[in-house]
């Protein structure tokens, strides 16, 4: 049984089940809003970046912390890059190792995940996109944030959308939209103004994450396949590792993370 099985993989289908059956449920996409908030936040890169920094930092996002990111190289090394300057420790999923860092985010040894779907939620700079795409990225979307308030659980789901992005945003508000038009996606009224003090360590920290830098952390990965074949062939060994290592690609300068008065 899967909760996101569809009917386009008829060759998996084919392959693996005897006589499937589809069963579509009609009701709310979401949870509803006494489970899981929804809020969205307007803004370009440099907010985005000093807004999550700070969040986290300053201990305002409580329990276990999923960030999703569309491009792999531009955010999802980036990012983890730039929270290592703060002193943030995070689990990225490389292949061989995923389901065990998810078991030991689910233990409690970390409460910080990186994640990206092969899908990137997030368009090319200066594309243009087909109301079809728009789409497909939108249920998508709903998909993931639906799983932040699986069962009985409680969640919060926020979400950064830059200009590039307003599209995919009307698509979901379309979709998500109540029987009496009402947007179930709020627009978050955080106050910029209140951590202006953190901008320029958060200019310091992007600048720190040059090209360089990443391509630096994605040659280290690359080493390191060999010892994830070994570790996925002698799953013991793997127990003794933790998986929030800092990739230290880039100078992390100690005095960024504290935080100014």
């Amino acid at each position: 049984m899967s909760a996101t099985f569809t009917e386009d993989v008829q060759a998996l289908k084919e392959l693996l089940l005897h006589n499937p059956v589809v069963l579509k449920l009609q009701g709310s996409q979401l949870p509803d809003s006494s489970r899981l908030q929804k809020s969205t936040i307007k803004c370009e890169e440099e907010d985005e970046f000093l807004l999550i920094s700070t969040l986290l930092k300053l201990g305002l996002v409580r329990g276990k912390t999923l960030l999703l990111v569309g491009a792999v190289d531009r955010s999802y090394r980036k990012l983890k890059l730039f929270l290592e300057q703060f002193g943030i420790p995070a689990s990225e999923l490389p292949v061989q190792s995923r389901c065990h860092i998810i078991t030991q985010f689910n233990q409690g040894f970390y409460d910080i995940i990186i994640a990206t779907d092969e899908q990137s939620l997030s368009p090319p700079a200066g594309s243009s996109q087909t109301k079809g795409k728009e789409k497909k990225e939108g249920k998508l979307q709903i998909r993931i944030v639906g799983r932040t308030a699986r069962a009985d659980n409680q969640g919060t789901a926020l979400s950064f959308i830059s200009h590039t992005e307003r599209p995919l945003l009307a698509e979901l508000e379309e979709a998500l939209s109540t029987d009496n038009s009402e947007s179930v996606l709020k627009p978050d009224q955080f106050r910029m103004e209140e951590i202006q003090g953190f901008r320029y360590r958060c200019r310091d920290a992007m600048r720190a994450v040059t090209k360089q830098a990443v391509r630096e952390a994605r040659l280290k990965e690359i080493k390191q396949e060999k010892l994830k074949t070994y570790f996925h062939d002698n799953p013991r060994d793997l127990q003794l590792l933790r998986h929030d290592k800092d990739l230290h690609p880039a100078v992390v300068k100690p005095h960024m993370k504290n935080i100014p008065d």
